[in-house]
C-alpha cells in the first residue's frame, strides 16, 4: 500500500485537502495539484494532522 501511496505522490509531509467526504464512497483529495479518489479502506490508514 506504501507504494501504492507513493505512485500516486503522497509522501510523508505532503500537504492534503479533503475535497469530499461524505461519509459513503470514496474520499477524494487533492495534493500536489492532483485530485485523487482513496477507497475508504486506504483512506483510513493515513494518519494526518491539520495545518495551524
Amino acid at each position: 500500500m506504501v507504494a501504492r501511496l507513493y505512485q500516486m505522490g503522497l509522501y510523508p509531509g505532503s500537504i492534503v485537502e479533503v475535497l469530499n467526504n461524505q461519509g459513503i464512497g470514496p474520499i477524494t483529495i487533492r495534493t500536489l495539484g492532483i485530485m485523487l479518489a482513496l477507497g475508504r479502506g486506504m483512506a483510513d490508514k493515513i494518519l494526518v494532522e491539520p495545518l495551524p
